[in-house]
């Protein structure tokens, strides 16, 4: 689960556990980011600190895991990137479940290198309040799966 993590919420934690459980993932990691490509560096919390926020609020979950991979990257945030890493990681031996939100997974047509990201790993995307993902193009329907979320 990437994201900026600025701060890390209840709904993060909530949607990761849901996920968890709904798709029998083995451990949910929580990636945060060091530079979001679609933010200025100065609107943001350090990347250490988020990061260090993160490990606070996951601790207390046997599941969850923080990594560092993109904190150890100069620059924006690709996730392209980062799932490239965790399959080099675990040798391609994996099911990559990237999971986000709603409101993220409807900008995924301006992500960087978008069309080759979804051939490498599972979407899950969580309904949020006010995001319709009915709206998405048909190419990008057909690639996930939609986690509902409470509101």
């Amino acid at each position: 689960m990437g994201g900026v993590f600025d701060p890390i919420h209840c709904g993060h934690l909530f949607t990761a556990e849901e996920a968890r459980v709904e798709f029998k993932l083995d451990k949910v990691i929580f990636t945060p980011c060091r530079q979001p490509a679609h933010k200025r560096k100065n609107d943001i919390s350090a990347p250490e600190d988020r990061y260090l926020m993160t490990v606070l609020a996951t601790s207390n979950n046997q599941f969850f895991k923080v990594s560092k991979v993109e904190l150890s990257r100069p620059g924006p945030s690709y996730s392209i990137d980062t799932v490239k890493d965790f399959l080099k990681k675990y040798n391609h031996e994996v099911k990559i479940f990237f999971i986000t939100g709603a409101d993220a997974f409807l900008e995924i047509d301006s992500w960087y290198k978008s069309e080759e990201l979804i051939k490498l790993c599972q979407f899950v995307a969580a309904t949020r309040p006010g995001y319709d993902l009915n709206k998405l193009d048909k190419k990008f329907k057909k690639i996930i799966k939609i986690m509902e979320i409470p509101a």
